[in-house]
């Protein structure tokens, strides 16, 4: 492992971790805003990423220094970029303003387009999904982490490329869940294979520090490090959860969830 970027990432962490506190101490409606924005933490020159989970803004990501950050999330809502339900013209508006702030639009795939809207509603709604938690065996889902990732791009190309987690989940007691994402449609590669190695590094080879940063991850963290890793493979999300196809997590084998 890359302890050097390791070290970098989880100083960030701490750091971005202390800066929301910072912004949550005096933010008027800091639940609200959660729904709308969460933090990154990278090894990338002390930047965090900011990543908006609004609708007219899904997954879109801007970065900006760790010291900077609770300054950076004051500005969002002041202007009250975070509010949804909004007027067409409204919506256009903020959409230039966090264009500008460097929320920018990229170039990708139709289904990834779709992916990110999927990620995005996911993250906003699964802490008061009762279906998904019913089927997690779960009283409680909270939202950790989005492209969770711990080794530098170098590594990935070399023999560790594709494992950047969707979505981190955690129980508040004892379980931390992998959800890797997929629109209904998507038939490429072998998702069942990625999340078992997902599982493999972060639960095994990586786990005391997969274990470090996520106990000092901003916003949301895990409060032990006695937990178990369960991965799941998830097709579409919406209100309803396909529970008759649908497979739970076995030991080390990634379940898969569908949605209709």
């Amino acid at each position: 492992m890359n302890e050097d970027y390791f070290d970098k990432v989880l100083s960030n962490t701490r750091t971005a971790a202390d800066q929301w506190n910072k912004f949550a101490a005096e933010c008027g409606d800091v639940e609200a805003f959660k729904k709308a924005f969460h933090l990154r933490p990278t090894a990338n020159k002390d930047k965090t990423t900011i990543v908006s989970t609004l609708k007219h803004k899904p997954m879109r990501g801007a970065y900006t220094k760790d010291t900077e950050i609770a300054k950076f999330l004051k500005n969002l809502y002041n202007q009250e970029l975070y509010k949804e339900g909004l007027d067409y013209n409204t919506i256009e508006a903020r959409k230039a303003v966090l264009t500008e702030m460097g929320f920018k639009e990229t170039s990708r795939s139709k289904d990834k387009v779709h992916e990110c809207k999927l990620q995005a509603n996911m993250i906003n709604a699964m802490s008061g999904d009762s279906a998904l938690k019913s089927f997690l065996k779960v009283e409680n889902l909270t939202f950790i982490a989005s492209e969770f990732i711990l080794f530098p791009k170098s590594d990935q190309e070399k023999n560790l490329k594709g494992h950047k987690v969707d979505i981190v989940g955690y129980d508040g007691l004892n379980k931390i869940f992998f959800f890797e994402l997929k629109t209904p449609e998507n038939k490429e590669g072998n998702p069942v294979k990625q999340v078992s190695e997902y599982l493999e590094i972060y639960s095994s080879k990586r786990k005391e520090q997969t274990i470090d940063v996520l106990s000092n991850y901003p916003i949301n963290s895990i409060k032990t490090g006695d937990v178990e890793f369960h991965g799941y493979v998830v097709y579409g999300y919406s209100d309803n959860l396909d529970t008759a196809n649908s497979k739970p997590f076995l030991r080390d084998e990634p379940g898969v969830i569908y949605f209709k």
